[in-house]
């Protein structure tokens, strides 16, 4: 039997995610729609990263959508990886980026589906806002911008 999936580029196991926040979300309904949504809009998707020490990501993913005369709305979500303290990744700067790009959208996307589409729901707006989308392969590794480790203040 084949694999249906190939994580040939995804990140080897050895991080775990403490958290998943909900930090922002914006829902702006600009008109009433005559009825129900075509597949308009499209997904605009923003990464930022930060290194609060050595074995810790933090990934802030801005999820945005909008759909011509109708609506604009965004979730922003951050996400907190740490590594297992006997993790063998390799580099360790690729192996962020790729935790940043590929792996984090794919956690954070159904939170900003479900919260983006039940607030469509609410808004009087049917049909689907956000569809199934693959991700992790939005956004390049190579786009990723590290930030240097948190410096850590002594006492």
């Amino acid at each position: 039997m084949s694999d249906v999936y190939s994580a040939v580029d995804a990140p080897p196991v050895g991080v775990n995610l403490l958290a998943v926040n909900l930090h922002d979300v914006e829902f702006k309904r600009l008109k009433d729609p005559d009825g129900p949504l075509d597949a308009g809009g499209q997904l605009q998707l923003a990464i930022k990263v930060a290194r609060p020490n050595e074995t810790d990501l933090v990934v802030h993913i801005l999820f945005r959508t909008e759909h011509p005369q109708l609506f604009k709305a965004s979730a922003l979500y951050g996400l907190r990886f740490r590594l297992e303290d006997d993790a063998d990744v390799g580099d360790r700067e690729e192996y962020w980026r790729l935790v940043a790009a590929q792996l984090a959208p794919v956690i954070a996307y159904p939170y900003a589906r479900e919260t983006l589409n039940s607030l469509a729901a609410k808004a009087g707006i049917s049909g689907l806002i956000l569809p199934v989308l693959n991700v992790g392969a939005i956004v390049p590794p190579s786009d990723i911008s590290l930030a240097p480790i948190a410096e850590q203040t002594g006492e």
